[in-house]
């Protein structure tokens, strides 16, 4: 049950932060729609925040025509470049969730695909993460992420997620 709360919160994070530019974010989050003409969802500043009694790693970004978001369950720092299993409910360690809420205002859960860090004192990594469009079709949302600040968050904050 903590797990789909968990899994909820990340969701909420992005589609109630998108009110907002992410002006106050930093680093960069970039989404790519594949297919045959690829197209850019999402090219903002990010922002990070690590839970350690949680394990749990929120990396989020907002603009005005999307947001874009990844709930992931690790232990940092990392010492080796290491991927994570996205699916669509979070679980032990080496998993993650993905959410984006698109132009339309629709929103997306990634049900499949994987996220793939590497060790630094920000957040830098890459995603390819499959996404089921309106039509139930699947489609793959890829992207960067590049020197997003890390936040470690207080127990007291933590506990709030």
């Amino acid at each position: 049950m903590r797990r789909r709360v968990i899994a909820a919160a990340a969701l909420a994070l992005v589609a109630g932060a998108s009110c907002g530019t992410g002006s106050d974010a930093s680093g960069h989050f970039r989404v790519e729609r594949g297919g045959r003409r690829a197209t850019t969802l999402l090219d903002e500043p990010g922002r990070a925040e690590y839970c350690p009694s949680e394990s749990l790693l929120t990396i989020i970004a907002t603009g005005r025509q999307g947001a874009a978001g990844f709930a992931v369950r690790t232990i940092l720092p990392l010492v080796q470049a290491r991927a994570f299993a996205v699916q669509p409910v979070l679980a032990g360690v080496g998993s993650a969730t993905a959410a984006f809420r698109l132009p339309s205002g629709a929103a997306r859960l990634g049900t499949a695909g994987q996220l793939r860090l590497q060790p630094s004192v920000a957040v830098d990594g890459e995603f390819d993460v499959t996404v089921p469009d309106s039509a139930g079709r699947t489609v793959q949302f890829k992207g960067r992420l590049t020197h997003i600040p890390l936040r470690t968050g207080t127990p007291t904050r933590c506990s709030s997620v």
